[in-house]
């Protein structure tokens, strides 16, 4: 009874602050980045590239997709657009209430921080920004959730699935598979880049057929590395190098590999967190922003996860930073800035999960996260 009135109370006070902030949903776009459109990448790629890959077998410029995700658009290709776009909007609200309320189950805190974990959710700034463009990045951030979920209760062949499925969408994802591979579970991994390759390769050139398949991957890989300058210096890249050549007016790509070097540094870390699904699937998340580029602010999606599993489970250093965290990636932030590209500009969004990721490697919050997961998987 408790833990549904702590909940009602997070989503009104949730509800009213987005309200607040930006009156209505015209507001709400202006305001969020550069582009005051709505679900502008499903209208101008998504779509697009659903009406045309059983036709041509083409993407439409700028989709940076496997073909696996290319073909699952078909379905609303043949739809009319605002129909498609109606449907996708739908889509895109239930994968974000389904992540919330996943999430919460997976942590089950105290009631006031399941409805604390609601507020913290409608106001993060990830999640607005993957509605406001129409991205993949809520559906992501469902199936790994699933994933961890089916870990937790040690159904590892689903778990690899959803990995795999999270990484037919796009191909970031199977870097979870890193998680097995730190506690030497080599053929799970196996498992997961084999069922990758089938999502990815094998069943979409039994549809395009094998050349088909292979040029649509080729114009993605040669797409990624064409434009990885211009992306790596856009303005909401969040990434490490990104964020630091944005601050100390560095040029080129090269501060990546600092990115890359602070991930192997946190490599012991991550192997010892690997030994608990919980630890581990966070530590990797928060781990993510160092290395993959460009790490636009929907990426960020499974932050609020993070910040409320520091509040619920983290010693009081641990919880304060998850705080400031919370204050940083917040919409509350983002209106102290002109838009959405200055705020995305300032690099908070990185600052607030590297403060978590602070946060998890101390040591208190390590073992309080570690003991309490235990005795809810009935781990030893």
């Amino acid at each position: 009874m408790r833990t549904g009135l702590y909940l009602v109370l997070g989503l009104a006070a949730g509800l009213l602050a987005l309200k607040l902030l930006f009156h209505d949903l015209a507001g709400f776009h202006a305001r969020m980045d550069f582009d005051g459109g709505s679900l502008e990448d499903f209208r101008d790629f998504y779509y697009p590239t659903g009406r045309t890959i059983l036709t041509s077998g083409e993407a439409t410029g700028g989709f940076l997709y496997p073909p696996s995700f290319a073909l699952a658009l078909a379905p609303l290709g043949r739809l009319d657009e605002e129909t498609a776009v109606t449907l996708w909007a739908a889509l895109e609200l239930a994968a974000t209430a389904a992540v919330i309320a996943l999430g919460l189950a997976l942590l089950r805190p105290s009631p006031p921080l399941y409805g604390a974990g609601v507020f913290i959710a409608l106001t993060s700034v990830p999640l607005a920004h993957n509605l406001h463009w129409g991205q993949v990045s809520s559906f992501i951030a469902l199936l790994l959730l699933g994933a961890l979920a089916c870990e937790r209760r040690g159904r590892q062949g689903p778990a690899t699935v959803l990995i795999a499925l999270a990484g037919a969408i796009k191909l970031y994802p199977l870097l979870y598979l890193t998680l097995p591979a730190l506690r030497r579970e080599w053929s799970r991994v196996g498992q997961g880049l084999l069922l990758a390759l089938v999502l990815i390769v094998l069943l979409p050139a039994l549809i395009l057929g094998p050349a088909g398949t292979g040029e649509f991957l080729s114009r993605m890989l040669h797409g990624l590395l064409e434009r990885r300058a211009e992306l790596f210096a856009a303005d909401n890249a969040q990434a490490l190098g990104p964020v630091l050549g944005r601050w100390l007016g560095w040029d080129g790509t090269w501060p990546a590999w600092l990115g890359v070097a602070a991930t192997l540094a946190l490599l012991p870390f991550l192997r010892k967190a690997a030994q608990r699904p919980l630890l581990g699937f966070a530590a990797l998340s928060l781990t993510l922003p160092l290395f993959v580029e460009p790490h636009w602010p929907h990426y960020f999606t499974l932050l609020p996860f993070a910040e409320l599993l520091v509040l619920a489970r983290g010693d009081r250093l641990g919880r304060g930073l998850a705080m400031v965290s919370c204050l940083l990636a917040s919409l509350f932030a983002l209106r102290l800035f002109p838009g959405g590209e200055a705020y995305g500009a300032s690099g908070l969004l990185l600052v607030a999960d590297l403060l978590l990721l602070s946060a998890l490697g101390r040591a208190g919050t390590f073992d309080d996260i570690d003991s309490v997961a235990s005795q809810e998987t009935g781990e030893v």
